[in-house]
């Protein structure tokens, strides 16, 4: 059977290969890669797709294969059903439901959906969704309308919860350390185990109903509706 490729697709592979034989430095390879999944990243699989075997499907940006989806560049996903997620740029998910490790290289915005153990390096909204296992991040984190997670471990000075659940969190350090870490905590949000602050000084700021299950150490909480420690 003859299957007609495109002038992108070829490029994909050259440059894997070349790279492969380390012939190019990894950085310029990075760049290429990004370039050629530009185009494929946000669209759904061509008609050619299918008959691309998983040991080359692993290396053509924006294809899934049974490992998981791969995609070096920006990644836009709605309403489907992934084994594993790896993203090298930012990466916005509506309605997408993640089976394994979710790994995004780059800002994070996802609505609707159900994920598990995410790693992020890069800023991270969640509205509306779950994660199921160990979360870490890289960055700031706003968590919104009745999203879930269970053991959070971040480095950031800023993290917003409002109405949704932690199970723990752990406040790493940052590399600047002359600004103190400030988690928010509004409306019904609830952390149902503890808050630990690695670098001293830390402070939880609870309003509304909000509240903290557990010890907060290394740090101190602090109801903003009365002004007052808690």
């Amino acid at each position: 059977m003859f299957i007609k490729y495109t002038l992108l697709d070829i490029e994909v592979f050259v440059f894997k290969g070349i790279a492969l034989a380390g012939l190019i430095k990894k950085s310029s390879f990075a760049l290429l890669m990004t370039y050629a999944s530009l185009t494929s990243a946000y669209a759904d699989e061509p008609f050619w797709a299918k008959y691309i075997p998983n040991f080359i499907r692993q290396y053509i940006p924006g294809l899934a294969t049974d490992k998981g989806t791969t995609v070096f560049g920006p990644a836009s996903y709605n309403n489907v059903t992934l084994p594993t997620l790896e993203v090298m740029g930012p990466a916005s998910l509506v309605d997408v439901k993640v089976d394994g490790q979710t790994n995004i290289q780059g800002p994070l915005d996802a609505r609707d959906s159900k994920l598990n153990n995410l790693e992020v390096n890069g800023p991270v909204s969640l509205q509306g969704t779950t994660v199921t296992g160990q979360t870490m991040i890289n960055g700031p984190l706003l968590l919104d309308k009745k999203s879930s997670l269970e053991d959070v471990s971040i480095s950031a000075n800023d993290v917003t919860i409002k109405d949704s659940t932690v199970n723990n969190i752990t406040m790493r350090k940052t590399n600047d350390k002359s600004k103190k870490q400030v988690i928010t905590l509004e409306g019904a949000a609830h952390v149902k185990g503890s808050i630990r602050f690695e670098q001293e000084g830390g402070q939880v700021v609870m309003r509304d109903t909000a509240k903290v299950d557990g010890l907060i150490t290394g740090g101190e909480g602090i109801n903003a509706d009365h002004k007052k420690p808690v």
